[in-house]
């Protein structure tokens, strides 16, 4: 059975074909990068809402700061799947070599 990880990545994949049929052009790596950063831009101005310093009327702030988390992990997942990189298995050696600098 795979893992909860491995299932996030089927999932994303399969919303992606899913997008194949709507999108005027297939979205490639850099525009998959490029909707990313829009993303990664409104969660900044979340952030700053609910570190009061921005204010906002909306009320589902909790809401909004997970979605826009889980289209970024979801762009993620896209990009790695595109470029052939096993996310899982670099996020692993990565927190690794994080870990063995920290040490020093």
């Amino acid at each position: 059975m795979k893992n909860d990880f491995q299932k996030m990545v089927k999932r994303a994949v399969e919303i992606k074909a899913k997008y194949k049929k709507i999108e005027p052009k297939p979205w490639g790596v850099e525009q998959a990068f490029m909707g990313m950063m829009k993303d990664v831009g409104e969660l900044s101005k979340l952030i700053m809402i609910k570190k009061g310093y921005r204010t906002d009327s909306d009320k589902k702030l909790h809401a909004a700061l997970e979605h826009q988390l889980s289209d970024i992990l979801y762009s993620i997942l896209i990009i790695a799947d595109k470029t052939k990189v096993d996310l899982e298995k670099s996020f692993w050696r990565t927190m690794d070599e994080i870990e063995q600098r920290l040490k020093k």
